[in-house]
Order: C-alpha cells, then sequence, then structure tokens
C-alpha cells in the first residue's frame, strides 16, 4: 500500500469515527416529533416533551392526539394556563371526550378555578367512568370541598378515671414549724389523703377562615367536671370559653383571643376570670417551630377576696420533629398580682417532653416541668418568705383503638403515671404525690 493510498485511509477513518459528533441531521425530534415526544414524556422530561408536541402540533394541528399529550406536558412542566387551552380547543371539536375533560378539570383545580374544576369534574362521573376513575374523580372533589370550606369543626370527648395518693397535697409531715413552735396537724390535711377521680372533658371548635386561609376566626368552648370517690369537696366543674382572630403565611402565624373561664369548687362558686393572649408561632422549617406565648388574666376568687388577682404570663419554646421523634421545651414566666401580698407570686417555669411515634397506632412520651414560686408577702404564722419549688415527672402510652377513612375521627385510650416532689421554706407546703390516669378519648 502506497503512502497516499494509506493516507486517505486513515482520513476516511478519521471521518467515519467523527460522524456521530459533527453529523448534521437533527433528533429523532425532527425526523417524527410525535413519537420523540411520547418518548420524552414517558421519561419524564417534560420540556422536551412539551417542545418536540409543539413542533408536532405546528405540522399537524388537526391531530387530536397531538393535542392531548401537548396538554399533558404543558400540566406536567407546570404551565396550567397552557393546558387549559389545548384541553379546551380537543373539546371544541370533541364535546364529549371525558379524559380530556379530566385532565382539563385537574388543570382548573391547579389554577384555583375551583367551581369550573368541579364542574368538568362533577360531568365525568355522569359518564359512568370505571371505577379506579371515579374513586379518583371523588378524591379531586373531596379536594375541591376541604379547599371551598370557610366553617372548619373539630373537637373531642373524653372520660378520664385518675387514682391519686394525696389529694389535697397534704405534707410529708404531720408536724410543720411556726412562730408559736411546733404544730401537729390534725384534719384531712394533716395526712396524705388517697382517692379516685373520674372525670369528663367536653371541647369543641370552630375556626371560619377566608378562600386562602390566610385569615380566620376561631372560637373554643369547653366544659370539664372532676367528681371525686370519697373527697367530695374538691369536685369541680370548669368552663372555658376564648375567641379572637389568626393571620397565617407560610411561615408564620399570629392569633388573638379573648377568654373567659368560671370555676365551681363542690357546687359553690369558687373562681370567674376574664383575659387575653396572643400566640406566635415562627416555622424555622419544616422540622423546627418555635412558638412565643403572651397571656393577661384578671380573677375574682368569690369566696376570699384577698386571693383577687391580675395575673401576666409569658411563655416561649420550640417544637423539633426528626422522622418519628417530637421533642418539645417551654420556659415561662408568670406574675400574679393579688389584693394581699401574701397571695402574690413571682414563678418561674421550664418543661420537657419527648414523645415517640412506635407505630400508626402506639405512641409513648415522658416529660418532666420544674416550677420555682417566689411569694412577696410573708405568712404570719410561719414569719418567713415562701418559696416553691416543684418537680413534676410523667411517663405514659397512648394506643389508637380506631381511626377513621378520612383520618378525621379516632378513639384513642391513654395510660399515665406523674410523680410530683414539691419543696418549700414552709414545711406545710412541701409534700409528694402520685397520680396514675388512664383517659379514653374520641377526637372528631
Amino acid at each position: 500500500m502506497t503512502c497516499n493510498a494509506g493516507y486517505r485511509l486513515l482520513v476516511l477513518t478519521l471521518i467515519i469515527l467523527a460522524a456521530p459528533l459533527f453529523g448534521t441531521s437533527r433528533p429523532l425530534a425532527a425526523e417524527n416529533p410525535l413519537q420523540a415526544g411520547k418518548s420524552y414524556f414517558d421519561q419524564g422530561k417534560f420540556d422536551l416533551a412539551h417542545e418536540a408536541l409543539l413542533e408536532a402540533f405546528k405540522s399537524d394541528p388537526g391531530n387530536l392526539d397531538i393535542s392531548f399529550y401537548l396538554g399533558r406536558a404543558a400540566f406536567e412542566k407546570g404551565d396550567y394556563e397552557a393546558a387549559v387551552m389545548t384541553f379546551d380547543r380537543i373539546l371544541i371539536m370533541n364535546p364529549d371526550a371525558s379524559r380530556v375533560k379530566l385532565e382539563l378539570a385537574r388543570s382548573y383545580l391547579k389554577l384555583g378555578a375551583t367551581d369550573t374544576a368541579r364542574q368538568y369534574f362533577q360531568e365525568v362521573l355522569a359518564t359512568d367512568p370505571p371505577a379506579a376513575v371515579r374513586a379518583n374523580v371523588e378524591k379531586y372533589l373531596a379536594t375541591i370541598q376541604t379547599l371551598t370550606k370557610k366553617h372548619y369543626f373539630s373537637g373531642l370527648v373524653a372520660l378520664g378515671y385518675d387514682f391519686n395518693d394525696n389529694v389535697r397535697s397534704a405534707p410529708i409531715s404531720e408536724t410543720v414549724k411556726t412562730v408559736i413552735g411546733d404544730v401537729t396537724l390534725v384534719g384531712p390535711t394533716s395526712t396524705p389523703q388517697h382517692d379516685q377521680i373520674f372525670s369528663t372533658t367536653v371541647a369543641l371548635n370552630h375556626v371560619y377562615s377566608d378562600q386562602d386561609r390566610s385569615r380566620s376566626w376561631k372560637t373554643s368552648g369547653m366544659v370539664y367536671n372532676a367528681l371525686y370517690g370519697k373527697q367530695h369537696d374538691l369536685d369541680v366543674s370548669f368552663f372555658n370559653l376564648s375567641t379572637g382572630p389568626a393571620w397565617r403565611s407560610e411561615s408564620f402565624l399570629l392569633e388573638l383571643y379573648g377568654t373567659a373561664s368560671y370555676l365551681n369548687l363542690d357546687d359553690d362558686r369558687y373562681l370567674g376570670s376574664i383575659g387575653a393572649g396572643a400566640t406566635a408561632t415562627f416555622v424555622i422549617d419544616p422540622r423546627l417551630s418555635v412558638s412565643v406565648q403572651l397571656q393577661l388574666s384578671d380573677n375574682n376568687y368569690f369566696q376570699d377576696a384577698n386571693r383577687d388577682a391580675f395575673t401576666t404570663t409569658v411563655a416561649a419554646g420550640p417544637v423539633l420533629t426528626l422522622d418519628k421523634n417530637r421533642l418539645s421545651a417551654t420556659i415561662s414566666l408568670t406574675d400574679e398580682n393579688a389584693t394581699h401580698d401574701v397571695y402574690s407570686f413571682l414563678r418561674t417555669g421550664a418543661g420537657l417532653r419527648y414523645d415517640r411515634q412506635l407505630t400508626a397506632d402506639l405512641a409513648l412520651f415522658a416529660s418532666g416541668r420544674y416550677r420555682e414560686t417566689n411569694y412577696e408577702g410573708v405568712e404570719a404564722l410561719f414569719d418567713k418568705d415562701r418559696l416553691d419549688k416543684i418537680w413534676d415527672m410523667g411517663v405514659g402510652i397512648t394506643k389508637v383503638m380506631w381511626r377513621s377513612a378520612t383520618q378525621q375521627r379516632q378513639l384513642s385510650v391513654q395510660l399515665s403515671h406523674t410523680y410530683t416532689d414539691a419543696n418549700s421554706t414552709i414545711d406545710l407546703y412541701t409534700y409528694e404525690k402520685n397520680v396514675t390516669a388512664t383517659l379514653l378519648q374520641f377526637a372528631f
């Protein structure tokens, strides 16, 4: 082989090898844009699919198959206006195309045109579609109903049974130190008295929300009753009502409310309270939020005017959620300014709670809380400043017994135990307590 022949062979070989890199032929979309568009669509490359199908449409605008895939590609790439225009054009030529109506309804729903979307979904149902399609359409209609609802109701009914080994918070020692010497206590408060408590709780919430749910008005009411097996003078009836506006964004929630409550003790008027408050919640990211709360209340003790007080409480804390774990913490400060100084106090507190979801129906929790209360006045009988330090530690388990298909109603049972250790500079207020509680709750 001569040098020229060898050179020509080398050049030809290089041209053949380089042809795929420098060839002038266009991709498949230029040769068969419909097939290319379908291929891109199946691969999830919706931008490329839309581009190829648009070329196919320009060549054959009367082809309904091209228009249908063009509309679906526009929907998947988030161009819902283009999807609506494309599907509308198909319906002009084929008014009975149920599948096109379904896609058009989905597009209108994405654009927030819920009334128009509902109309097309209902037209699809009127054609008696297959069971799978019907189920899918009914889910969309349920979503529209939720989106367009302005009134929301929720609540709970709970039955409780507690065993308390020191219902009157009697001191550890029957003998307490006073200014007149050691005094031995007598009566039901001298030693710990155990008892059973049967309780009922009924709560109802109503929320009125605007179309985009950025503004709402929430009203909540609660009735609580506790009946003691033996110590009937401790029977309690409590009523509470709160109402106020709320403003919401993706990362912030502000709630303002007015509140009123009323407490009966042993069928006698004991405490009435009116107040106002505000809660601000900041969503740092989907796993972390922080809440800050301010509450003011004017308390009227019907049987002892010396205890009437104006109370200010400030609290704050984060909530961290990691997979099936939830950790919440709270710090608080309460200032109660009573008519008589002996009932005025400044209280600081801190709490921590851990929740663990074991299964969809079973969860565990553990909690701890500390409160330190410094009273302003000096009790004459003891002639010393009163400072209380109280620890509460609890554990519990919750089991969901039944849950509705929509997850909006459920029946659960909870078992918990709480230990309280209270220490005070005055012996009369140093005590221990154990409470084992069971709770059957229906939430809706």
